[in-house]
């Protein structure tokens, strides 16, 4: 339902993942999560490794979301900045 109602929430499967077979992890993506945590352990339970997360993905089709780092983030963003400075509609409000 939040998947429905919010599209671009994150649903996570998260601690009990390691109890769960590959099929009925697979039906959770399929119903909609779209997030794990990722790594060998959790902060009190096991997690799968991500070997075999990498694995299941790859045959159910799925790719990860791009991650991108502060610099990138920095960079894209100043560079929208640049582009609205020399927009003919752009009013530095910083000048006056």
């Amino acid at each position: 339902v939040a998947r429905i109602m919010m599209p671009r929430s994150h649903v996570r499967l998260s601690a009990g993942r390691e109890d769960m077979n590959e099929q009925m992890q697979a039906l959770a993506f399929f119903a909609g999560a779209n997030s794990i945590f990722y790594g060998e352990k959790l902060l009190t339970t096991p997690n799968p490794e991500a070997n075999r997360d990498m694995a299941l993905f790859s045959r159910l089709g799925i790719q990860p979301e791009a991650h991108q780092t502060d610099i990138e983030a920095e960079s894209d963003l100043q560079a929208v900045v640049d582009r609205a400075a020399h927009d003919k509609y752009f009013y530095d409000a910083a000048r006056n």
